[in-house]
């Protein structure tokens, strides 16, 4: 038959070239070729027949294709993978080898990140193929369009032998990717302990940090909780224990912050400052924050400054573990000789912060311990202020109890009862009137006992006037005086329109 297209495409693009090297069906292509098929016609995303072959390890087809003048170097209009990049990156050896034999650019970039075949190979750890590459001559320390080489992809997914094998070829242990992440540091990160070890072994930089935010190896281990690693990093010579990032966050601070006790140890018995105050922070206060009792212990064993307070806000260690609640924590620090009305920039002091979240066993702990249960703030409010326009009933009683004013007026003239009503909490509403109203009784009682003659003392006068307070007032529903019992209610117990209605 005469006239025949050989190379006539589909609509996606494929020749039937393309088609039978996809499927690995040698006698087709051979059939094809000697028909005149382009060996090098594409489909539409620009792969051409040697891409699929190599892709999908028709080891003869790629032979036949290499035979026929198939360009080894062609690369996929869509990422720029040629068929070496294919090849690594399925881990096909043999094809690979045919390529590599048939002068394959053994360095060519991908187009989509500039990726090698190296370096492909190495991020999904295969060996062989690694070895291979190498042994012809592939580029060790050739880095992608994000400045990653081969050794740092590698030490990314922790590949002990991949790693191993390109050290000894002379990969660059200090290459750091565009963000200045070294190999070191990535494999830290990831807590690749033998990987760390490799590369420790070939002197890399212990404290070489990324770019951005200034962090190294040591740091981000010791963040992630890594014990292992953070041993291995700290008996390096020279490593800086104390070195901050750009955040100001030490390697004790990360580590305590996120409660990993054995790290903290390690740290400190290595010489880390628990004192150290690197933009404004500090160790207990992280820990402090995050409730981290046996961190905070053993801050404060080492000799961490208690009433230290952060820059930014003022907050110290108490501060911040009374306004989480930590109960224990708050304990240790007040133990430890903490400020108990140590104030932040607000003027805030810890009861302040207790009393605004509800943390009633917090604020009950800071009241023994003689915290000033009247404290103002800049803006003149107070514990009871605090509580009461949150609502936390149990809070306002337990101020109550040691003496809160609730007559006191903030700077923008509201007592406790103005703030509880503006935020609907009808409950502590109630009982600060009813404490008001004892306020009043007790005022009006005591002043009248001074000029009694019955002989009774204050304090009998005074359990009388709480336990029955003697003001009344005339129901409108009955017209019978009653007992205004510290509720704003018409109604009392006797009248007929506080029963419930009968059917």
């Amino acid at each position: 038959m005469t006239g025949v297209d050989v190379d006539r495409a589909a609509n996606d693009g494929s020749t039937p070239l393309c088609v039978a090297s996809f499927k690995g069906f040698v006698a087709v292509v051979r059939l094809l070729l000697s028909r005149g098929a382009g060996a090098n016609k594409a489909d539409g995303d620009g792969g051409s027949p040697l891409c699929m072959a190599s892709e999908k390890r028709h080891v003869d087809v790629v032979r036949l294709l290499l035979a026929n003048g198939a360009d080894v170097n062609h690369a996929k209009d869509g990422d720029g993978s040629s068929s070496l990049h294919l090849a690594s990156q399925q881990s096909h050896v043999d094809v690979v080898r045919l390529l590599l034999e048939h002068d394959a650019d053994v360095n060519r970039a991908r187009d989509v990140d500039g990726a090698s075949s190296l370096y492909i190979a190495s991020g999904f750890g295969y060996v062989q193929v690694v070895e291979l590459l190498l042994e012809n001559d592939a580029d060790v320390n050739q880095a992608t369009n994000d400045g990653a080489s081969s050794l740092y992809i590698a030490s990314r997914f922790g590949y002990v032998q991949v790693v191993e094998l390109l050290l000894e070829n002379d990969a660059d242990v200090n290459q750091a990717a565009n963000d200045g992440a070294s190999s070191l540091y990535i494999a830290s990160g990831f807590g690749y302990v033998q990987v760390v070890e490799l590369l420790l072994e070939k002197n890399a930089d212990v404290n070489q940090a990324t770019n951005d935010d200034g962090v190294t190896p040591l740091c981000v281990a010791s963040k992630m909780g890594y014990v292992q690693v953070v041993e291995l990093l700290l008996e390096t010579t020279g490593v800086d224990v104390d070195r901050a990032a750009n955040d100001g966050s030490t390697p004790l601070c990360v580590a305590s912050h996120n409660g990993f006790v054995a790290v903290v140890r390690l740290l400190l018995s290595h010489g880390a400052d628990p004192k150290n105050r690197a933009k404004g922070t500090s160790p207990l206060c992280e820990a402090s924050h995050q409730g981290h009792f046996e961190v905070v212990r053993l801050l404060l064993e080492n000799g961490a400054d208690v009433n230290h307070a952060r820059d930014v806000d003022g907050f110290s260690s108490l501060h911040l573990a009374s306004f989480k609640g930590h109960v224990e924590v708050v304990r240790l620090l007040l133990v430890d000789g903490a400020d108990v009305d140590r104030t932040n920039i607000d003027g805030a002091s810890p009861l302040c912060l207790a009393s605004y979240t509800g943390q009633d066993s917090v604020a009950r702990l800071l009241l023994k311990r003689g915290a000033d249960v009247n404290h103002l703030t800049r803006h003149d409010l107070s514990p009871l202020h605090l509580a009461s326009c949150n609502g936390y009933v149990d809070v306002v009683r337990l101020l109550l109890g040691y003496g809160a004013d609730a007559r006191r007026v903030d700077s923008y003239g509201m007592t406790p009862v103005d703030a509880a009503r503006a935020s609907g909490h009808h409950a502590v509403v109630a009982r600060l009137r009813a404490t008001r109203c004892l306020l009043d009784h007790l005022v009006f009682d005591l002043s009248s006992s001074s000029s009694s003659s019955s002989g009774e003392d204050n304090d009998t006068q005074l359990l009388l006037v709480r336990e029955e307070p003697r003001t009344t007032k005339k129901c409108p529903h009955c017209n019978r005086r009653r007992r205004r019992l510290y509720d704003d209610s018409d109604s009392h117990r006797e009248c007929p329109s506080s029963l419930p209605e009968t059917k």
